[in-house]
């Protein structure tokens, strides 16, 4: 007797989660005509539950074979399968069919079966479940030879959780054959909130969500199981996501239905690889002394027990994974057989990825053993600089001691330039000192960039000419070397740019961040390309020339889309310099966009570019008429370490500061203004624009009623600020001047006043420079119409016109954001396990090469993933696919 019940699909639920987007795959294969569709996944992916959701809504006849450990005989096989098909198609004679079964040759047999179908010529999708469970030699061996053929008069549609007996690749070269596995299968994670509200009924967090998801790599079984472990009542808490894994219900799972299946040998060698996130068999013959695991992984690959093989290659070998899951459950395995035998496997790994020059994994793993690992880091730590990753050269700093890290020249120059990123002067005093103090020689590469950073430290101290000075002679000594280092260089040129825009050498300045600008990209160095493209176009929007500072970042943006480098951190400075441009323009939906995609690129812990995007994000939201949205621009940037002195950048954040705090009837204490500045016949860069932040929050108080500066200091400091923007044809500082300067004066002198809002919009009108106009709206605008209507203002009418749209719009409330687009954001298809790697590291700022190394693929791969998931996602960069993923949740 045959149970019937495995001829049926099991029951849905009411509450079971829809995927959609697998049940669409399974459509297109269809559509195709696939002769074979094979859903390949460890337990606990849902494979049973996609095949009987998805022949649910089937239209053609679905013949359905659950099999089991009692199918595993030839003539029993059979009957199953000839059941199945005489359910599906009643018309099929069921006792003839059945004669063959008895027959007893079982090839026999399935060609009958095989030619009826195809006389019929009905079409039939028939289900195989659990395929894996059959191991009869006769029975594989049949499959096969027939199961292709089969194909013809049907869609075969194998669920498994071992790769199928079968030639299958002619039919993958002949497009016949589709195939989902585990990356496919997973859940995503809008798919993973949706299951633990919807169908367990629990609530959390979207980040308690993402924790609980990222722990389980979208396991659905995994999800389940850790939503049953750590709900309490109706809610998952943090604390929960965190140690769901070491729950007795996932780790009973994991030894009945993963490690029970595996020999008690190979539990321990993946119990020794488990400290791994990757690992070759070469690299655990090293580690366990036990031979051929090369052949143990690939059929533990083959029969999907949770490794997976990577598309790269480790030392040019093959190279795997575990699970997180799984490599979790066995690294706490490992943990508790004592510290010192996990230190020990760190260690031989260490110093295996080092004998091989991979530096980074030596490196994380000689760390974690307490290696000294002084000269692994000297050697990359600079490289790693370069590319912006600068969290993880100081997690690397963090573990030698301060003191003897200080006594080495090639790490204190490393400590020195982590501290340079971050502002902080004092900190690279302290690393030069002791390099000085270390009495011996330094090598010539490490002098420069001793220079170097002395250069900087002059600047900041204001002693311009030094600092000029020297980091010209740190850019000759490098270019009159038979062979000078692309990146030296491009720094040293960054550096002279530098001191020459802070020196108020604006003209040479924007001359050198050219050369700068080039070199830097030309050896992929990120932070002075992008920076120096900021600087630059900032100098020419000081001088009015708003199109030609528009034209530097577009450029910088696209050639940092060539190189690979548009998500590093620095490209969040383009971004903000462009929204910039815009907000002088007036043009708020354009800011807008520039920065939600710098937000999107800004580190935690890097003041300037946090300061950057949140001051332009509030002057947005202030020429918006916004207020409430404004605290919430500047929120998180109260406690930054702003220093005038090494980022005169900063003064824009710091005026926005005032000017909030200004509003909310507080006296700020940047209305505290040096005598120095007052009188110095000439204004570097700094002093100019704390000049300017103190200019502008005193007449935004006199206007405002509140305490302010004496009226004849604020005339006074205006008159030179506007003498010092004439000398060096700082026009677009000048306009802004002026318009202060006229409101300042209207009291007393208003024909004074008149004439220099005529000049403003005149130096304004040509780069339809509006922001300098609309942002002081109630005291400029009324004045420019009756100008107009007693004079012919020195402008186009539509200047006036918009300036007069903008203001009456500003006054009659906040401007509504962005126009929601028609639909929401939506992908076009779901990305692979393998695409959403690539598109984290993309958007962490990593450049093709650097996932290449990251993922061990070839840089081609990464491009051919790239153009994938750019036609998933419906983008067409790498800053679009970053911005458009966190979005949709697929990256955080």
């Amino acid at each position: 007797m045959y149970l019937e019940t495995k001829l049926r699909a099991p029951r849905l639920s009411a509450a079971l989660l829809e995927r959609h987007r697998l049940s669409r795959r399974l459509d297109e294969a269809l559509e195709r005509g696939c002769q074979l569709i094979v859903l390949s996944a460890p337990a606990g992916y849902g494979k049973t539950t996609l095949c009987a959701q998805w022949g649910a809504a089937l239209e053609q006849p679905l013949a359905w074979l659950g099999l089991d450990t009692s199918d595993d005989e030839p003539q029993r096989f059979f009957e199953g399968l000839v059941r199945a098909c005489c359910r599906a198609l009643p018309r099929l004679s069921e006792q003839l069919l059945l004669d063959w079964v008895k027959c007893g040759d079982l090839y026999a047999s399935m060609t009958a079966l095989i030619n009826t179908l195809d006389r019929d010529g009905d079409r039939l999708v028939l289900v195989i479940d659990d395929l894996h469970v059959l191991t009869h030699r006769e029975i594989r061996s049949t499959l096969r030879e027939l199961l292709p053929h089969l194909s013809e008069a049907a869609t075969v549609l194998i669920a498994t959780r071992e790769d199928p007996p079968l030639a299958m690749s002619a039919l993958r070269g002949r497009g016949e054959l589709a195939e989902l596995r585990s990356t496919d299968l997973s859940f995503t994670l809008d798919e993973g909130e949706r299951f633990l509200e919807d169908t367990m009924g629990l609530r959390s967090s979207s980040e308690t969500t993402k924790l609980l998801w990222h722990g389980i790599e979208g396991w659905p079984a995994g999800l389940q199981l850790a939503a049953l472990a750590c709900g309490i009542g109706d809610r998952i808490d943090d604390a929960g996501a965190r140690s769901a894994g070491e729950h007795r219900l996932m780790t009973d799972y994991l030894a009945d239905e993963v490690l029970a299946k595996l020999s008690r040998d190979t539990v321990e060698l993946l119990t020794s690889l488990s400290f791994l996130e990757q690992f070759t068999a070469d690299l655990c013959t090293h580690l366990t002394g036990q031979l051929d695991t090369a052949s143990c992984f690939r059929d533990l690959e083959s029969k999907n027990l949770f490794i997976e093989r990577l598309d790269g290659r480790l030392d040019g070998d093959v190279t795997y994974r575990l699970h997180g899951v799984l490599r979790d459950h066995l690294r706490r395995r490992l943990e508790r057989r004592g510290p010192g035998v996990t230190a020990e496997l760190e260690d031989k790994a260490s110093r295996w990825f080092e004998e091989r020059r991979l530096w980074i994994h030596a490196l994380q793993h000689g760390i974690r053993a307490g290696r000294e690992l002084d000269g692994v880091i000297a050697k990359v730590a600079p490289e790693m600089l370069r590319s912006g990753e600068i969290p993880t050269v100081e997690s690397w700093l963090a573990s030698i001691d301060t003191k003897h890290l200080l006594r080495q020249p090639g790490l204190a120059i490393v400590k020195a330039w982590t501290h340079y990123f971050r502002g902080q002067s004092h900190e690279v005093k302290r690393c030069l000192r002791a390099m000085d103090d270390c009495g011996s020689e330094l090598p010539v590469w490490i002098e420069s960039q001793v220079d170097l950073l002395t250069s900087w430290l002059h600047r900041i101290a204001h002693r311009h000419d030094e600092s000029t000075a020297l980091s010209l002679s740190v850019l000759r000594n490098i270019e009159s070397s038979p062979k000078p280092d692309p990146y030296s260089h491009a720094i040293a040129q960054h550096f002279v740019a530098c001191s020459l825009r802070e020196g108020g050498r604006i003209d040479q300045a924007i001359v050198a961040f050219a050369r700068s600008i080039r070199l830097s990209f030309d050896c992929g160095a990120a932070s002075p390309a992008m920076g120096g493209a900021y600087m630059r176009a900032k100098l020419l929007q000081g001088q009015g020339r708003l199109s030609a500072a528009e034209r530097c970042l577009r450029s910088a943006i696209e050639r940092a889309e060539e190189k690979g480098l548009g998500l590093q951190a620095a490209s969040a400075q383009l971004h903000t310099g462009l929204a910039e441009v815009h907000l002088d323009r007036c043009e708020y939906q354009d800011a807008r966009e520039q920065l939600d995609r710098a937000d999107a690129l800004v580190p935690r812990g890097l003041p300037l570019f946090i300061g950057l995007a949140a001051a332009a994000r509030a002057r947005l939201e202030r020429l918006c008429g916004s207020p409430s949205a404004i605290a919430s621009a500047l929120s998180g940037t109260e406690g930054l370490d702003l220093d005038w002195r090494s980022s005169p950048d900063q003064g824009e954040l710091l005026l926005e500061q005032g000017l909030d705090t200004l509003a909310r009837c507080r006296r700020p204490s940047a209305v505290t203004l040096k005598t120095a500045d007052m009188e110095a016949s000439t204004l570097d860069l700094a002093a100019e624009t704390r000049l300017m932040t103190w200019l502008e929050i005193s007449v935004r108080a006199h206007t405002m009623g509140v305490e302010a500066p004496a009226e004849d200091d604020v005339v006074a400091a205006a008159a030179l600020l506007e003498k010092h923007c004439r000398e060096h044809e700082r026009l677009g500082v000048l306009v802004n001047v002026q318009v202060l300067r006229s409101i300042v004066e209207r009291s007393s002198d208003p024909t004074e006043a008149d004439a220099l809002l005529l000049e403003a919009v005149e130096l304004a009108a040509s780069e339809r420079m509006l922001m300098p106009f609309v942002s002081r709206g109630a005291e400029v605008i009324p004045e420019l119409v009756r100008l107009s209507t007693r004079t012919n203002l020195p402008a186009p009418a539509s200047f006036l016109t918009d300036l007069s749209r903008l203001h009456e719009k500003r006054d009659s409330g906040p401007a509504p954001r962005r126009a929601q687009r028609s639909e929401e954001p939506h992908l076009i298809e779901e990305p692979s396990r393998r695409e959403l790697d690539v598109l984290t590291l993309m958007a962490e700022g990593l450049s093709n090469k650097e996932i290449a190394g990251k993922l061990h693929l070839s840089s081609e791969t990464v491009k051919a993933h790239a153009r994938n998931l750019y036609g998933k996602l419906g983008v067409r960069n790498r800053t679009q696919a970053a911005h458009l993923g966190r979005q949709l949740g697929l990256i955080e």
